[in-house]
């Protein structure tokens, strides 16, 4: 907390958690999380039944009781009311995790990922399963992870005109784009995020992203979707 000035309060504002058009693309994209996947499902039926996308990728391949801080995670969700049959089970990777918590309507269009180990893998992975011939893609990935998500994307998907790129970004339960920096372990996530980019842009995980040329792409798109509202 200590790191958390003002004008790092403004930069993840505007960086990392900054929202992107909605649009009606031709593919979801759910990045297992670890235990912080539970709340990637609502997020993602709910896109698919507001017409974001008509089919989902769920790509994760870590066992998700061996993700890092998954106990203290787990202690989290059973304090904000999860049932013991919504949390993993041993052995269970993301990909089959989320998948099991879907609703039928959305189990009937996804398929799963189920081999890799992080973005990079998220993303090589999911390609031949239908990001490859997909001409535009909505994510839902953590909000913390956007700015990662995006850039490894962009790294396999170079053009934001040709391949235009919209997120859902989830937040944890009593958290948003206003409070976080006075919730500690939401401001330190935030603050890990933030300043794994430069790092990662300079080992050449991920590519820098221009939002402005994003945003811009996703609305002249022919795409845009006036009607979802970003929460």
């Amino acid at each position: 907390m200590s790191l958390l000035t003002p004008d790092l309060i403004e930069k993840i504002n505007t960086t990392l958690l900054r929202d992107l058009p909605p649009i009606k693309s031709d593919v979801g994209l759910v990045f297992g999380q670890g235990v912080y996947s539970l709340l990637l499902v609502p997020k993602a039926a709910e896109g698919l039944a507001q017409g974001r996308y008509p089919k989902i990728i769920i790509s994760g391949g870590a066992e998700v009781l061996k993700t890092p801080d998954a106990q203290a995670l787990i202690g989290f969700m059973k304090q904000n009311g999860v049932a013991n049959d919504h949390l993993p089970r041993e052995g269970e990777r993301e990909a089959d995790y989320i998948f099991r918590l879907l609703p039928d309507f959305a189990k009937a269009v996804a398929v799963c990922e189920r081999n890799s180990l992080n973005t990079g893998e998220n993303v090589a992975l999911s390609r031949p399963l239908g990001l490859d011939e997909a001409t535009s893609i909505t994510t839902i990935n953590s909000a913390s992870a956007t700015m990662r998500v995006l850039g490894t994307l962009r790294k396999n998907f170079p053009d934001p005109q040709i391949k235009p790129i919209s997120t859902i970004p989830v937040y944890p339960p009593g958290i948003n784009a206003s409070n976080w920096p006075h919730v500690p372990f939401a401001a330190n996530s935030m603050v890990g995020e933030f300043q794994k980019l430069t790092a990662y842009e300079q080992e050449g995980f991920i590519v820098a992203v221009n939002l402005d040329r994003e945003t811009e792409c996703l609305l002249s798109s022919g795409k845009l979707l006036p009607t979802v509202t970003l929460k």
